[in-house]
This record gives structure tokens, sequence and C-alpha cells, in this order.
């Protein structure tokens, strides 16, 4: 019997992945700049998230405190055998 396994993609990759679909909508994946707490390990803005969509044409935050796993499986960037790396 074989175990389904999935294959890992890098966050890296998989924002390519994203920002290649969401071009087609003049929208753009942004990542937050992480700020270091002591003991408490990377701090992202807490008004947009860790990662947050943008929009090119209108210049304006279309989306907050985005997953990105979730929109790369809604917007067909992440086929149903990959999982994000971490």
């Amino acid at each position: 019997m074989t175990t389904k396994q999935k294959v890992p993609v890098a966050e890296r990759a998989l924002i390519r992945r994203v920002n290649r679909k969401l071009a087609e909508k003049d929208q753009r994946l942004c990542k937050s700049r992480a700020s270091h707490d002591e003991g408490r390990g990377p701090v992202f803005d807490h008004n947009l998230g860790e990662f947050y969509i943008i929009d090119t044409q209108r210049n304006f935050v279309h989306s907050t405190h985005v997953d990105l796993g979730t929109l790369a499986k809604e917007v067909g960037a992440l086929s149903p055998w990959e999982t994000v790396e971490n």
C-alpha cells in the first residue's frame, strides 16, 4: 500500500505563482516586513497581517490578513498534492 504524501512548495515560489494568477486581475500579494520582539519571534503589522493583497490599478489595499495556502488553492496556484513549506 502506498501513502499519498504531499509535495512541499517553498513560500517564495508559491508567492510568485499566486502573483502570476493575481496579475490578471491587476492585484498583487505582498508580505509585511516582520519586526522581532524579545522572546515572541516575528511580529507583523497588526493592520495588514503577514500577507495582504493590493490593487495595482487603483493603488489601495484590497484584502488584509490573507492566508497564503488558502488563497493559493482558491486561485489555482497550489495543486491538491502540494502543501506550503514552513
